[in-house]
């Protein structure tokens, strides 16, 4: 081949060269020396590599990919290494954990929650305070029993009393002051035939503080006295079941310290029947003559008969009836009752029994009592009775109590001109 051909044609190469490849041409000048001439064997291989050279660029996505594989390379030769990958993880979860950040409440927009009826928020606040108040008494029990301290004796249950003197109440035998008919304050000797009221303890209410006795009768002649062992004020008599202890009512007859006569609520009104008692020693007795339609009731004073205060006979009244003790403003009474078992008679009246050797066929069952009592007249308690064990319904003690016909009473002394009578005395 000629020179100036090879010139020629590695001059065309060059230029192709350096329009394709500048790059690799500054490349290929570097590692070779400048001195080495290219060779070219023959025209078929100058050929060749004019072909080559004048071939098409590469494309540019391919260009991409490769530059995309050079930074993923850079990114994971800075990141941390794969064993401290975990303990970052831990150091992260510890951090969101320990960093509470509340979410701004926008005002005017309600947060949901959980709804609630009225009922149910007000039952939850009443379990909440009970179980606040029920750890404050188990505590206060606890510290008691650590300090050794007594417990307090809880008072029997009316009901239970009432459960326990069903057979007193309803069977033929019992004598003596009846518990369940007991007010408040008045106390029982365990004999059952002694009782005693401290009128100075409860001041006012002294007044109508009362006490009821068994058997129930409803015909015969019987006889009990009331022994005074202090100085008292009282009214003694005979009530039906359904009369309260706390004052003599329509269906209750009495004889009073100051010598009036007390029924239907009239103890300021009663005429006068007898001489006061009231002293220290001194015996009264009560009798009741059931013969015919209706009882007759008179008293004695330490022996003397004092003639018939009350003739029932001519009412028909068919309720039974049993001894009835009442406190009147004055001193508490302490009294003994006599006719009893242990108790006998002070001063015996001819042709009376004690009521402690009644007879069966005179004696009244408690409910049989109440029942005549509700039928003969309406009862003033009507509304205040308990007794469940037994079917029927026992007065309890209370100190204000309802009364028949007040109202047309108080109405009858307001016209004319007296003041409305008083409860329990004078």
């Amino acid at each position: 081949m000629v020179a100036s051909d090879t010139s020629e044609l590695r001059s065309r190469a060059l230029e192709v060269w350096k329009k394709i490849r500048p790059d690799l041409l500054a490349v290929s000048q570097k590692e070779r020396p400048s001195s080495a001439p290219i060779e070219v064997s023959s025209s078929s291989e100058s050929g060749d590599e004019l072909a080559r050279l004048e071939a098409p660029a590469p494309r540019p996505h391919v260009q991409e990919k490769s530059l995309k594989r050079v930074k993923r390379k850079k990114r994971k030769a800075k990141s941390p290494s794969v064993e401290a990958e975990p303990a970052r993880k831990v150091l992260l979860l510890s951090a969101r954990k320990d960093l509470t950040v509340k979410k701004p409440q926008l005002k005017g927009r309600p947060i949901a929650g959980v709804y609630l009826p009225p009922g149910r928020k007000l039952e939850a606040v009443k379990q909440a305070e009970w179980q606040r108040v029920k750890a404050a008494w188990h505590a206060k029990l606890a510290e008691e029993d650590l300090g050794g301290m007594p417990k307090k004796a809880q008072e029997p249950n009316i009901r239970t009393l009432a459960r326990k003197s069903e057979g007193i109440l309803e069977k033929h035998g019992s004598c003596g002051f009846n518990v369940l008919q007991a007010d408040v304050g008045v106390n029982v000797a365990q004999d059952g035939c002694s009782a005693w009221f401290d009128g100075k303890a409860l001041g006012a209410a002294a007044a109508g503080a009362g006490l009821k006795a068994l058997p129930l009768l409803g015909a015969g002649r019987y006889h009990y006295e009331v022994e005074l062992l202090r100085c008292s004020a009282l009214v003694v008599g005979w009530s039906a079941a359904t009369s309260l202890p706390a004052a003599f009512d329509q269906n209750s007859f009495g004889y009073r310290s100051d010598g009036r006569l007390v029924n239907n609520f009239d103890s300021d009104d009663g005429e006068i029947y007898g001489p006061a008692f009231g002293h220290t020693g001194d015996v009264v007795g009560v009798l009741l003559d059931w013969r015919g339609s209706g009882p007759k009731i008179s008293f004695s004073l330490n022996g003397e008969r004092l003639g018939v205060a009350f003739d029932l006979s001519a009412e028909g009244l068919n309720c039974p009836l049993q001894p009835h003790l009442c406190q009147v403003r004055g001193q508490g009474f302490q009294l003994r009752l006599r006719g009893t078992e242990k108790w006998p008679l002070r001063f015996p009246a001819p042709g009376f029994k004690p009521i402690a050797d009644s007879s069966e066929a005179h004696f009244r069952p408690f409910s049989e009592a109440v029942a005549a009592a509700t039928a003969q007249k309406p009862p003033t308690i009507a509304r205040r009775l308990i007794h469940s064990s037994l079917g029927i319904q026992l007065p309890l003690s209370h100190l204000a109590q309802e009364r028949q016909q007040a109202p047309r009473r108080i109405l009858s002394a307001k016209v004319s001109g007296n003041s409305p009578p008083k409860f329990g005395g004078a």
